[in-house]
């Protein structure tokens, strides 16, 4: 799940295991693919370019593990080696070490290198970066976000050039040579999201209501009511779905794009009723497959956040709400007709997690 990926990574620093962060943000990133879920695999990968500018002064003092590792190459020494991958030996544990291991791409001079290089790290900078405006450009409406990131990466670039902990090797040295490929690469894309926001249309599928001009659209998600067998454990299994907290959610383009289907189908319906459906819908499916038929699972869609419920029924509480005005938010607003209840989460959204749990809750009554 997100959390436990995000969690993994955070364990790790990018000036003592920078290869280690990688990877399990990696893996997220991968997960957020999977799920359609672009805005955040953006995020992810931003927050890869960042970890990796940031520990360009600590890079050259970080170990490979598949080159310095003799278990992972020398097959007279470890026989074990030759039983793996189809008869190709080593060569494939190798592989595995490169592409798992050691998330960076390399040139071929430094392949026998025992530590990594700022030419390393900044060949993988260009890849990620290009990686983030490609997610970001699969929702539309996030042009002014995806350049705040890249001029936020632009300030960490830095201004003087090191290797191995020395200055002045000139600026064709191979390592500035790298850097400057990152800066071309980070004002290139600048360039062409700034020539794209100037005749970008309505962000939004099949007329679904504007929220904001990068089409951001939130719901509240809280689990109440009957406790399902899964939920009896002290832990939050699955995390993604907790049972009696409020979460605020992002919603996908993919999900809003299911949402405007479900209201052609159906005009009798609000647009906070098909966007919440919509994405209540795998909750429901996975929460039923587990569930006894004694205890119904329903959904409900009310804006009040505070309903009475039976003790023999659960409910999933879904309601669209709305986010307070900028790029990054970290509070939300649901108004009913008597009451107006804010609630307050960790980081502001958009976030690399599409799933935060609200950590102050507040009821204002007219």
């Amino acid at each position: 799940d997100e959390e436990s990926l995000m969690e993994a990574a955070s364990y790790f620093s990018h000036e003592t295991s920078l290869p280690q962060r990688m990877r399990w943000l990696f893996s997220l990133r991968d997960l957020h693919v999977a799920k359609g879920q672009w805005l955040e695999a953006a995020e992810t990968l931003n927050l890869c370019a960042q970890s990796m500018l940031k520990g360009l002064d600590f890079i050259t003092h970080t170990w490979r593990p598949s080159r310095t590792f003799d278990a992972w190459h020398d097959s007279r020494r470890f026989p074990w080696l030759l039983a793996v991958g189809l008869n190709k030996g080593c060569a494939e544990v190798n592989a595995f070490a490169d592409a798992f291991l050691e998330p960076f791409r390399r040139e071929d001079n430094k392949i026998n290198s025992g530590h990594l290089s700022i030419e390393d790290v900044a060949m993988t900078v260009v890849d990620v970066v290009c990686q983030m405006v490609a997610a970001f450009e699969q929702e539309s409406g996030l042009e002014e976000l995806a350049c705040l990131h890249l001029e936020d990466l632009l300030a960490l670039l830095p201004s003087k050039t090191r290797q191995d902990g020395s200055r002045g090797r000139g600026i064709r040295s191979s390592p500035a040579v790298s850097l400057h490929r990152v800066k071309a690469c980070i004002w290139n894309k600048l360039g062409k999201l700034a020539d794209e926001s100037s005749h970008v249309g309505s962000p939004l599928p099949n007329e679904l209501p504007d929220t904001g001009a990068s089409a951001q659209i939130y719901v509240l998600v809280f689990l109440h009511g009957y406790k399902p067998k899964r939920f009896l454990e002290s832990t939050g299994v699955p995390t993604f779905l907790e049972f009696n907290q409020p979460s605020i959610c992002r919603v996908s383009m993919a999900s809003l794009e299911e949402a405007a289907r479900l209201k052609r189908a159906d005009p009798s319906l609000s647009w906070d009723q098909s966007i919440c459906s919509t994405f209540a819908q795998p909750l429901l499916n996975m929460l039923r497959q587990e569930n006894d038929t004694d205890h119904p699972i329903l959904l409900r869609t009310s804006q009040q956040v505070e309903l009475p419920s039976e003790e023999t029924k659960t409910y999933l509480s879904v309601m669209t709400v709305q986010k307070y005005p900028g790029s990054k938010a970290r509070r939300f607003i649901i108004r009913s007709d008597d009451s107006t209840t804010q609630l307050t989460v960790a980081n502001p959204f958009p976030h690399t997690l599409s799933r935060q749990r609200s950590l102050v809750t507040k009821n204002s009554h007219k």
